[in-house]
């Protein structure tokens, strides 16, 4: 039974009204609560799948701001019911004081969960929130669906580079009941929030538990669980309602890295908490979608109790199909953000040979592309596609080849060109990038000597190169290692370590007296002016007197014209 495509279909406020009272009839509790007396009943009544999957399409269709505001009205509704049912109108004085309570609760709720999405606090928690605008109105529910969708982005979001096994803040410091704990792991993100408000004469109190694994396992598995509860209490807490909704959303990644299925299981449950007398609706809905259809829906009933209106039964099935909407898009949407964003899987290509600088002019380099995942280390399959900038080629070039890959890049036949390859890998574990850059570039060639040639005069010189030092032609100086020599067997070697600096050792092993020392160069490429100066410490050894020394060196770099052999 595969229909219903999501779409955008912008409704006005009359519109809404009308898909309100139309959904709400065919939301199909499977029974009715009278409204005189107080029932009970249980065993899983359905509603006609045909219907549920009708609901679930039309809701996907829907604008998200249609949507939105749907989930506002059949919220408040569901909501302020139960507020009724439970006695807390009653308690409050009355419908009108009621729905005074009732607005500035959830406006105080509302500007709680605003104010911390945007609290530096948080850290990186100010990314989007999901909705489709920031309401200016809310329901208990929309708030809690609210945290729940900045809250995935955000537990995401703070572990992709550093992950943490946990962390709590304290929301309001003084307070026990006011709480966020975070947990994450590259694989694995959590989040628990509770805070309430009391205004009005009501206390709100509001719970999110947020359970989601962004990078799919091996066999492509994503899921995400949000359990939201809510609850209005009258003074000392014995009257008033809660509402409760537990989503979990199981997505199917293909090798492409993209969604092609996914499966919401949403249990909620409404109703008050006045004690013996409680009035209740306790349902759960499925829904199954493949691309963007319904493949196949349901709702059950579950167990209803006490004075349940018709209207109230219709409106939580309603409400349960929202939530049910609401929380899979914007927990699917933050979970494929991350594992397309290279959170998941990790690609680190080689290549042979390792130069890809200085390339000889049509010298060909192999490119292996082996991406693995960040989770568990183990190879992810699907593929990895290569694409050239520049001159001169790369083969296989755009099309996807199955992972691990090997591409082969032929250097341009131009000296002091550039060029690179770009790598995507893609799998039902995520997608990984990667750039290679290339050159011909001339390297640079220099005659090293010194510069200037001091007699060596040991004990009483301060700084000196050994006069005749052999001037030397140094290929790629400041990236590569290389060796001068000089009279008395003097022996200096010179390794890069950050170009154009890096480290040295020196010594003499002929007549005389010897030297040895070691230090630190820096070389200073200023054209003809180029200068490679060291700083020495070692030590003179006069026969029987071993004696501390240190001294700096200065070479001059002739350029040489010239490509570098």
């Amino acid at each position: 039974m595969r229909a219903h495509r999501r779409g955008r279909t912008p409704l006005g406020i009359v519109a809404l009204l009308v898909v309100t009272l139309t959904l709400s009839s065919c939301s199909g509790s499977g029974t009715t609560s009278p409204t005189t007396a107080p029932t009970s009943s249980s065993g899983g009544t359905s509603t006609d799948p045909g219907d549920a999957a009708t609901q679930a399409g039309t809701f996907a269709a829907l604008d998200p701001e249609a949507r939105d505001a749907l989930l506002v009205t059949t919220g408040a509704s569901v909501e302020r019911a139960a507020m009724t049912m439970s006695g807390l109108e009653e308690a409050l004085g009355g419908p009108a004081k009621a729905d005074a309570a009732y607005a500035a609760i959830t406006a105080a709720m509302l500007r709680r969960a605003l104010a911390y999405r945007t609290r530096p606090s948080w850290g990186r928690f100010g990314g989007s929130g999901g909705m489709a605008d920031v309401p200016s109105q809310g329901t208990m529910m929309t708030v809690a669906i609210l945290v729940s969708r900045f809250g995935t982005e955000g537990v995401i979001a703070a572990t992709a580079n550093a992950p943490v096994k946990s962390a709590t803040q304290n929301l309001d410091p003084g307070s026990g009941t006011n709480f966020m704990n975070i947990t994450g792991s590259l694989g694995r993100v959590g989040m628990d929030v509770r805070y309430e408000e009391t205004v009005g004469g009501v206390t709100g109190t509001m719970h999110i538990v947020l359970d989601v694994t962004p990078c799919p396992d091996a066999q492509g598995v994503v899921t995400v669980r949000a359990k939201l509860t809510t609850s209005i209490n009258g003074a000392g807490g014995t009257t008033g309602s809660t509402m409760t909704a537990d989503v979990t959303v199981t997505g199917h990644v293909n090798d492409d890295a993209e969604l092609v299925s996914h499966e919401n299981v949403t249990h909620t449950v409404a109703g008050d908490h006045a004690g013996g007398g409680a009035t209740f609706l306790d349902q759960t809905a499925t829904t199954t979608w493949v691309g963007d259809s319904v493949d196949s829906a349901n709702r059950v009933v579950n167990q209803t109790a006490g004075q349940g209106t018709p209207t109230f039964t219709k409106d939580a099935g309603t409400w349960t199909g929202l939530i049910e909407q609401a929380v899979s898009s914007g927990a699917l949407e933050a979970a494929s953000k991350a594992w397309k964003s290279g959170r998941c899987v990790r690609l680190v290509p080689t290549t042979e040979p390792s130069q890809r600088s200085g390339l000889k002019p049509g010298a060909t380099v192999s490119i292996a592309a082996e991406p693995r995942s960040r989770i568990d280390g183990g190879t992810v399959g699907g593929t990895v596609a290569a694409t050239l900038t520049g001159a001169e080629s790369v083969a296989p070039s755009g099309s996807k080849v199955p992972a691990d890959a090997t591409f082969t890049y032929i250097a341009p036949s131009e000296i002091d060109t550039e060029a690179s390859v770009s790598l995507e890998s893609r799998s039902k574990r995520g997608v990984a990038t990667a750039v290679i850059t290339f050159d011909t570039n001339a390297s640079r060639n220099y005659l090293v000597k010194p510069a200037t040639d001091v007699a060596v005069i040991i004990g009483t010189a301060t700084g000196f190169n050994l006069s005749g030092t052999t001037p030397k032609n140094i290929c790629d100086l400041g990236t590569r290692s290389f060796t001068l020599t000089g009279p008395l067997a003097t022996v200096q070697k010179f390794t890069p370590t950050t170009p154009p600096a890096g480290t040295t050792t020196f010594s003499t092993a002929g007549n005389g007296v010897p030297i040895r020392g070691s230090g630190t160069y820096v070389i200073e490429f200023n054209g003809a002016n180029a200068t490679l100066t060291t700083t020495m410490t070692g030590t003179i050894f006069f026969p029987g007197r071993p004696v501390p020394h240190s001294w700096s060196q200065v070479f001059a770099l002739d350029p040489i014209e010239g490509r570098c052999a």
